[in-house]
């Protein structure tokens, strides 16, 4: 029984040893960087409060740095005069977090993350009135749930990023509700604008069924982005990174 259990575990430690993913792309050139973010959304699901883990992680670029970080840089800042004009989307996720690989040298800032999830159709119909009848068709398909982070968030955690180097931000856990013009920012009604054009003159009913794209924003934000946390976050990544192209990168 005893020889049992051990080759039961020892063949789920193979298992899982083999099933990991390598990184799926190698770096692009000497100056080729990575970054590792983990995120954990909270949200409430008909009354009950649920987590989601996001898989893709969008950052914006602040200022490139080709020629290497001048002495005594200093990251830009983001305001509503200066919102980005493109989104950069992370490349790979395991269960330490998301990695945006091929990262190039400069300075920016983390603006969202999302995660999806694929549902079926569905049609509803209900009575209104003595004859009239409600019908709310939901398209199925795969539905993408963005949360978008304020711009206080976006420049208090902006980085840069060295040249060969993998940069490690830090574990992040939004508690999250449905954006709205009410509750977001110039950044976030910026963002989603930019994945959801329209987004805010829709109404909520055809924002949440009509759509492949939700947009939330953070209500509540703890971060852990001490070194103990980040120094953790890179020994993972060793074992994510360990017979890639990308070894050496969290040393």
């Amino acid at each position: 029984m005893k020889t049992t259990l051990i080759s039961v575990f020892a063949l789920a430690l193979l298992l899982s040893f083999s099933c990991k993913t390598p990184p799926p792309v190698a770096p692009q050139n000497v100056d080729s960087a990575a970054v590792l973010a983990a995120v954990e959304l909270r949200m409430s699901i008909l009354g009950f409060e649920t987590s989601r883990t996001p898989d893709v992680l969008y950052f914006v670029e602040l200022k490139r740095l080709d020629g290497g970080v001048p002495a005594n840089f200093r990251i830009p800042r983001l305001t509503e005069a200066n919102l980005p004009t493109s989104i950069i989307k992370s490349t790979y996720s395991t269960n330490t977090g998301v990695y945006w690989l091929n990262a190039s040298p400069g300075a920016y800032a983390l603006v969202g993350a999302s995660y999806s999830e694929t549902v079926s159709g569905q049609q509803t119909s209900t009575p209104v009135g003595d004859k009239g009848t409600l019908t709310v068709k939901v398209k199925g398909g795969t539905k993408v749930y963005a949360t978008f982070f304020s711009l206080d968030f976006a420049n208090e955690h902006a980085f840069v990023v060295a040249p060969g180097k993998l940069t490690t931000l830090g574990k992040f856990n939004a508690k999250v509700e449905l954006s709205e013009r009410s509750n977001s920012d110039p950044l976030q009604e910026h963002l989603a604008n930019m994945m959801l054009p329209g987004y805010y003159d829709k109404s909520a009913l055809s924002n949440t069924f009509g759509n492949t794209v939700h947009a939330y924003v953070p209500v509540e934000m703890n971060a852990q982005t001490d070194s103990t946390s980040r120094e953790s976050m890179q020994n993972l990544a060793k074992e994510d990174f360990l017979e890639s192209p990308w070894a050496g990168y969290a040393d």
